[in-house]
């Protein structure tokens, strides 16, 4: 069953009959993804990196210019994590694979 709120999004609840009552929906915090850049030269501040899944689920977070980052409000599954951004070469793909929500200490290295 999908519930539309005013801002034009769609909620989905799981497991409901039709006629079977008033649902209420509770927003959850979501799980999230933190960790650290290796190997870049230089990280402007608010550098953007992403996470996706198989699902079509994306989510979006920012490098810190120490190279840590966090994604946040990602549901629970496992995700590619990937950055653009500057390295000895010109700019690089950092990326990381099969990483589950939830974990914390994640390196992105850059995709050789």
């Amino acid at each position: 069953m999908a519930q539309r709120r005013g801002n034009g999004r769609v909620r989905l609840i799981e497991n409901v009959r039709p006629g079977s009552g008033t649902h209420r929906l509770v927003p959850k915090p979501g799980l999230e993804i933190t960790g650290r850049v290796e190997g870049a030269t230089r990280i402007r501040h608010g550098a953007h990196l992403g996470a996706s899944d198989s699902r079509g689920v994306q989510a979006r977070g920012e490098v810190q210019v120490d190279g840590t980052f966090r994604i946040r409000g990602l549901p629970p599954g496992t995700y590619a994590v990937e950055a653009w951004l500057e390295a000895e070469q010109g700019t690089a793909r950092f990326a990381a694979t099969n990483v589950a929500s939830g974990s914390d200490d994640v390196v992105l290295r850059p995709d050789r």
